[in-house]
């Protein structure tokens, strides 16, 4: 069993409610978080993602990357806002913090795999890149 708080992400027995592991991140408003296979994404609106693996044998997890954005203003990966990120393939797509689409590479482990990144400007079938 996997709960959140405003400080961590933590894996706990669900019998015995024992912690099996930790994982520090500060977490506030809008929470989201995404299981597919060994991955596990969590993110939020200001701190944005932390990608986990977990461990298939024994309760484990192991971090793959972390957001490096300072705020909810300055991003770069899914900073997700209200809608949970979807982990399709070895991607990732969402919605961030004020309305920019995302796809985010799942398996590089910096985190750096943005593969786009677009801001609709408001005027109907404007965009800027």
């Amino acid at each position: 069993m996997i709960v959140w708080d405003m400080a961590a992400v933590t894996s706990l027995n669900p019998v015995t409610g024992e912690t099996y592991w930790t994982q520090p991140f500060r977490s506030g408003i809008n929470f989201a978080m995404v299981h597919r296979g060994s991955r596990l994404l969590v993110s939020t609106f200001e701190e944005g993602p932390l990608m986990l693996d977990l461990d298939q044998q024994r309760p484990g997890a192991r971090v793959l990357w972390k957001g490096n954005g300072t705020s909810e203003i300055n991003t770069d990966k899914v900073h997700s806002s209200i809608s949970t990120p979807i982990i399709d393939g070895d991607y990732i797509y969402g919605i961030c913090s004020y309305g920019e689409q995302r796809v985010v590479d799942a398996r590089t482990a910096s985190g750096s795999g943005r593969l786009r990144r677009r801001r609709w400007s408001g005027r109907a079938g404007r965009r800027r890149n």
